[in-house]
């Protein structure tokens, strides 16, 4: 029974863990997390057995636990991650067993000799640990696509600081009732209390700090998308201006040769044409033409973007290109999330091209059976671009703390199964493949 109870109470605080932290996990991240905790717990339980630090396998398991799951972060997160989804599970849990349980009748002495009764109130806690963050609407998860402020570090730290010492307290009065047999209750259920109103206090000032990020973010990309709309169109005026100039002098060229056909002039055609019609194709086959074929993507935010990472990427003297497979809608992931994804890895591809012997960027947007597929290929100075640890933040080629936009990428692609990202580096040539699979 106490490993059944065991496995079920593993299971769900990864559940939770994902919510919070939006990693991913597939179902087999799942049962390698279980194997892994029951095999931890019970080589630590032996070896502690009987000790205060029996006490605290929980919780040392699910810092490693997010250490490994979530290395990429920052390491003050990575300890928000691994100790909210326990400190929630356990505050709901105990919440239930010292005050709505002794309600009907259930008193905290009976309960822990029944297990029915734990299982019940293990339940309850892991149904309301699972929604309550839903329903409170917080969102945690974006916590990661931000470089923290100095007041989200100092809330995350004492959350941090504060769930730890409440895990200590609270365990070491458990260790007291039931090993010592001294008597605790009243300062269990008063810690209980008194935390999980710090607890809610702290959250909600990280969650609308978090909320005033999002919102700004937001703002930002609005009036970014509206800028770009206008740069594109005065772009494509631009254009439409040199095929209007382009067709008044095709009409004259037609002219002279009509000229020279009625008087059947032979020198006067080849002189026009080799003089004027030979090359008069090539203005319509310069790479700037290709911005018009963003007119296949079916969204404004998205066409906007591309346009102005177009138009920076000329301005800058960059040979750059521009691919998009007929009619094509984003799908399969949130368009903010998109949006920052195809953002971060254009700037990269703009800044390296720009030290490269031949500056040149390649962006592709294509549609493939069930999967949509973004492409964007640069020049790069070195003929080879080691791709182990580009992804760690704080780890970048142009200098310390500027690795922050490629940390963000593999934070937001870990949240969507349907999503991955390819990078490959050779030649003088850096490639990211994102692809994304229709849900």
């Amino acid at each position: 029974m106490e490993v059944i109870f065991l496995s079920i109470e593993t299971i769900i605080l990864q559940v939770l863990y994902a919510r919070i932290s939006g990693i991913r996990l597939a179902w087999y991240n799942y049962f390698i997390g279980l194997v892994a905790y029951l095999s931890f717990t019970g080589t630590l339980g032996f070896l502690l057995n009987g000790t205060f630090l029996e006490y605290l396998i929980l919780p040392g398991f699910f810092l490693l636990y997010s250490f490994v799951r979530s290395r990429f972060l920052t390491k003050h997160l990575s300890i928000f991650y691994g100790l909210f989804p326990i400190v929630l599970w356990n505050l709901l849990h105990r919440l239930i067993n010292f005050l709505v349980l002794p309600v009907f009748g259930f008193q905290y002495e009976k309960i822990t000799e029944n297990s029915f009764l734990l299982i019940i109130s293990s339940f309850l806690a892991s149904i309301l640990s699972l929604f309550l963050p839903n329903i409170l609407k917080y969102d945690f998860k974006r916590l990661r696509e931000f470089k923290l402020n100095n007041e989200e570090k100092n809330v995350i730290k004492f959350l941090n600081f504060s769930m730890f010492l409440y895990f200590i307290f609270i365990q070491l009065f458990s260790y007291f009732e039931i090993s010592l047999k001294i008597n605790t209750m009243a300062f269990r259920e008063l810690l209980v209390v008194v935390y999980i109103i710090l607890f809610l206090i702290s959250v909600n000032i990280l969650d609308r700090n978090l909320r005033k990020r999002i919102q700004e973010k937001l703002n930002n990309q609005r009036e970014l998308q509206l800028k770009n709309m206008s740069d594109y169109s005065r772009h494509i005026e631009e254009l439409y201006n040199e095929l209007r100039s382009f067709r008044h002098d095709y009409i004259n060229i037609l002219r002279s040769l009509r000229l020279g056909i009625e008087n059947r002039d032979l020198s006067t055609i080849e002189r026009v044409y080799n003089d004027v019609l030979k090359d008069s194709g090539q203005p319509l086959n310069q790479p700037k033409f290709d911005l018009g074929r963003l007119t296949s993507i079916h969204n404004d935010a998205l066409k906007s973007l591309l346009s102005a990472k177009f138009i920076e990427a000329e301005s800058k003297q960059i040979a750059v290109s521009l691919e998009v497979s007929g009619m094509i809608e984003p799908q399969g992931m949130e368009l903010l999330d998109l949006l920052t994804l195809v953002s971060v890895l254009t700037d990269n591809a703009i800044e390296a091209a720009i030290h490269a012997e031949c500056p040149t960027v390649s962006i592709a947007y294509l549609e493939q059976g069930d999967k949509q597929i973004f492409m964007i290929e640069n020049s790069t100075k070195e003929s080879f671009v080691d791709t182990s640890q580009i992804f760690e933040r704080g780890v970048s080629s142009k200098g310390q703390d500027r690795g922050i936009g490629l940390a963000n990428v593999q934070s937001i692609v870990s949240r969507y199964r349907n999503v991955s990202l390819q990078t490959v580096s050779q030649d003088h040539l850096f490639q990211q493949e994102l692809r994304i699979s229709h849900d």
